[in-house]
């Protein structure tokens, strides 16, 4: 079995979930192994309903039961999972969980190239506090939110 360079330099993507009790820190990773690659988002959300998406997505789970591992090498898998964690981490309703699963599949490439972006880059430059409002914008425009 012969491979090439090209498909040992295939990015993956990488979601990996540290659960306690109901609540779950989630972190998205890009790179060609978890540990080469780079951190870009951090987020707390509900991890059985991003499992649950993830999975429905397309991510395959690699094992572990408080620190879970799911990949993919799908980019755009990738950012529909991670748009959905970020909209999801301040909803409070379920039923505006569900709305929001519905509405990230809208989304089309372009659109997930830019929110997928601007979410990555505030992350860098602020953390947590600087993708509050990407995600605020993001549910407006969805309609999951009302002004």
């Amino acid at each position: 079995m012969s491979s090439t360079i090209d498909d040992e330099a295939k990015p993956l993507y990488y979601l990996v979930i540290y659960s306690r009790n109901n609540m779950g820190i989630s972190r998205f990773y890009a790179g060609t192994t978890r540990s080469r690659g780079v951190l870009e988002v951090k987020i707390r959300c509900n991890p059985q309903l991003l499992i649950q998406y993830a999975l429905r997505s397309g991510f395959k789970k690699k094992g572990g039961r408080k620190i879970m591992t799911f990949t993919t090498d799908n980019w755009e898998t990738y950012a529909k999972v991670l748009i959905y964690a970020v909209i999801t981490s301040n909803l409070r309703t379920y039923k505006k969980k569900l709305q929001a699963m519905e509405a990230v599949k809208t989304l089309t490439y372009l659109d997930l190239k830019y929110w997928a972006g601007i979410i990555v880059e505030r992350f860098r430059e602020r953390k947590y506090p600087g993708i509050l409002r990407p995600a605020r914008a993001l549910r407006i425009l969805l309609e999951i939110d009302k002004r």
